[in-house]
């Protein structure tokens, strides 16, 4: 019935809190949408189906049990002919904020008085050690709202195209699919394999246009400063 036009894939997007509201349709088996993060809060609920989008008469099925044999069945455009409830979603309060316990990355001081900063992807979080003046100036950073987009310009996103990378190299993904974070981005990110080809852009995509909105705030340090 999807192959004839006369059903299509839907998916339904509901956040409670906000009452933000989303249905795609599609007659492909894989479709996105992009949502504005200020749309939704907490948790996104999600529910697949397959819906009719116009009238079917005298349907019947060979498939179906032999209690249905012979019958034949008229279905209206709007009937669910399937569905499923997926997955919720978990939307981070503060996209710039990786220092949380929902976050992939556990940012950490070295012991070491090395400047550069050491990238480790091989346990269940991307664990980022730094040097103890740098992770002082992260973390009070990190509690800026105006800060965190450029801090995490310069440590969060060297740091998820270095992992990427890798990830790349091994083509088997053996040594992370079974980490949170690699589950983590896989979940939220359906495509992450097949563009794994452009690291640098695909990093950007995952935490969201980081260099963008470091502009933004530079504009407005910038603009404070000048007043």
């Amino acid at each position: 019935m999807i192959d004839s036009g006369a059903a299509e894939f839907m998916v339904h997007l509901e956040c409670a809190t906000t009452i933000f509201r989303k249905i795609i349709k599609s007659a492909r088996g894989e479709f996105f949408a992009e949502i504005n993060l200020s749309r939704v809060k907490n948790v996104l609920e999600i529910v697949a189906a397959v819906v009719l989008v116009k009238d079917v008469e005298n349907f019947s099925c060979k498939d179906w049990s032999a209690d249905f044999y012979g019958l034949k069945f008229n279905l209206a455009k709007g009937n669910i002919l399937a569905y499923k409830t997926l997955a919720s979603l978990k939307i981070p309060d503060n996209p710039d904020n990786f220092a949380g316990e929902e976050s992939i990355f556990s940012v950490c001081r070295k012991v070491e008085v090395e400047n550069y900063f050491n990238v480790d992807f091989t346990d269940e979080k991307i664990k980022i050690t730094l040097s103890d003046a740098e992770y002082n100036f992260f973390v009070n950073a990190n509690e800026n709202l105006e800060l965190q987009p450029l801090v995490n310009s310069l440590v969060i996103l060297p740091a998820l195209i270095y992992v990427l990378e890798q990830v790349r190299i091994d083509n088997e993904f053996e040594n992370y699919q079974n980490l949170d974070w690699f589950i983590s981005l896989k979940n939220n990110y359906p495509n992450l394999v097949e563009e794994l080809d452009d690291t640098f852009k695909l990093a950007q995509k995952l935490i969201n246009l980081p260099l963008a909105r470091a502009f933004d705030s530079l504009k407005k340090v910038y603009g404070e400063g000048e007043e």
